[in-house]
This record gives structure tokens, C-alpha cells and sequence, in this order.
């Protein structure tokens, strides 16, 4: 990835959590916010939009009844939604997971939810073990931290895990 994309990315990323501070100030309640899980410097392509659209509906889905305000976001780091939730941060987080486990796409999905402190809730919070890794089903961080896999290997299984889910639901 050349250094140019990878401060694209990194601004990006800083936008939106700047958004989030912000949306966390003007409403003094809490923020989910949602991404895919996308290595590699095309964090906006085909199986990106798509698995995004899935992860969209989901969120929706879940959280409408709390929402209070949602946005999309766009950029070089993909898109994004924030939604404002009148909803306690745990509870919030609990969704999230089922977002995030209910379908097998879902494996693809990030929801994290920001308190009004600016911190966000993990799944260590809720006593729940972190997520495994996609390819040897190792704690998904310590992976990603030592580069275990190379991102071709890691883009090839989420690409057949979006294009799985799209053939068993089109």
C-alpha cells in the first residue's frame, strides 16, 4: 500500500471519529457506528459496497426503534454508518454482536459502540472473548498484529465469505 492511500485512510478514519466526538457531544447519547472488516487499500469496492448494504439493513433493522439521528459516511477508508441511539451502551453492544454473528457475513461486519465519554464498548466489557481470526481461528488481533496472513489471503476469504452470502440470498 503506498503512503499516500494509507494517510487517505488514516485522515479518513480520524474524520469520522471526530464526527462521532461531535455527534456524541450535540446529543449526549450513545453512537453505533459501522464498518467492514477490509484489508488492503480498496477498502471501496464491489464486495466492500455490497457486504456494506447487508451490514446497513442490519443496523437499521436493529437499532430504528433508539435512533435518534444516522449518517453515512464515505471515504478512503469505506463507507460507514453512525447512528445516534437513545439505547445503554451494553445493551446497544449486545446488538451489535448479533448483528455481527447472525449471518455468516456478519463475520465481516464491525459495529462498535462509542459512550458519551468517547470510549467504546468491548466485547471484554461484556466478558466475551475477542474475535477469531478468519483463516486459523486464533484471538483475530494477536493475527493481525504479527501479520500471520498475508492481506491476499485474508481479501480471498471475506471476497468468498460476501460472495457466499450474496448467492444464498439474491
Amino acid at each position: 500500500m503506498n503512503k499516500s492511500l494509507i494517510n487517505k485512510i488514516l485522515i479518513d478514519r480520524e474524520k469520522r471519529y471526530n464526527k462521532i466526538l461531535d455527534l456524541l457531544k450535540k446529543f449526549k447519547m450513545d453512537v453505533v457506528c459501522g464498518k467492514i472488516n477490509y484489508p488492503g487499500n480498496n477498502k471501496n469496492s464491489k464486495e466492500v459496497e455490497k457486504a456494506f448494504r447487508v451490514l446497513l439493513n442490519k443496523v437499521k433493522k436493529s437499532f430504528s426503534q433508539w435512533a435518534i439521528y444516522l449518517d453515512i459516511l464515505s471515504g478512503d477508508d469505506g463507507p460507514a454508518v453512525l447512528m445516534v441511539v437513545d439505547k445503554d451502551a451494553f445493551e446497544a453492544k449486545k446488538l451489535a454482536l448479533i448483528v455481527e454473528e447472525e449471518t455468516g457475513i456478519g463475520r465481516v461486519f464491525d459495529v462498535d459502540i462509542y459512550k458519551v465519554d468517547g470510549t467504546s464498548v468491548s466485547r471484554r466489557d461484556l466478558k466475551l472473548p475477542e474475535r477469531r481470526c478468519l483463516l486459523c481461528q486464533e484471538d483475530g488481533r494477536i493475527c493481525t498484529r504479527l501479520g500471520k496472513h498475508s492481506v491476499d489471503e485474508v481479501l480471498e476469504k471475506i471476497n468468498n465469505i460476501i460472495e457466499a452470502y450474496g448467492e444464498a440470498n439474491d
